[in-house]
């Protein structure tokens, strides 16, 4: 087994470990809120192609989550390109559930935060000095 398998396997391992220590996992189960996920993507497809990325690929979206994703188009960068539409076609995701909406702040609990807090600290504890805190 050469070295980079078994830095994965270990890194494997070491999230497995942290993470039955207590931190719980997102929440990206199927939506029950009846939006329509496509119509709203589409909307906003069509938004950040008039605002300038004209090459903006057709959302996949998952209809059960709702969550969209985008096939690989030559000189499109989605991060980059989010961040370019954000003021002017975001609202269009608002109706989107939270998990879906790839614009949205998601609001963490004190308790929430504590328990991200506490796996940052086990993840340097077991090997990774360079885990940063949430």
């Amino acid at each position: 087994m050469s070295i980079r398998s078994l830095v994965a396997v270990a890194a494997v391992a070491l999230c497995a470990a942290c993470t039955a220590a207590g931190t719980p996992s997102a929440n990206t189960g199927p939506s029950s809120s009846g939006v329509n996920a496509s119509g709203a993507w589409r909307e906003f497809v069509t938004c950040a192609r008039a605002n300038g990325f004209a090459s903006w690929p057709d959302a996949v979206v998952d209809p059960g989550t709702g969550q969209a994703t985008f096939p690989q188009v030559a000189g499109f960068n989605p991060k980059e390109a989010f961040d370019a539409v954000r003021d002017a076609c975001g609202r269009l995701l608002d109706r989107l559930p939270a998990q879906a909406n790839p614009l949205s702040r998601p609001v963490v609990s004190a308790s929430e935060l504590a328990l991200k807090l506490r796996y940052s600290q086990c993840m340097r504890e077991h090997g990774v000095p360079e885990w940063q805190d949430p």
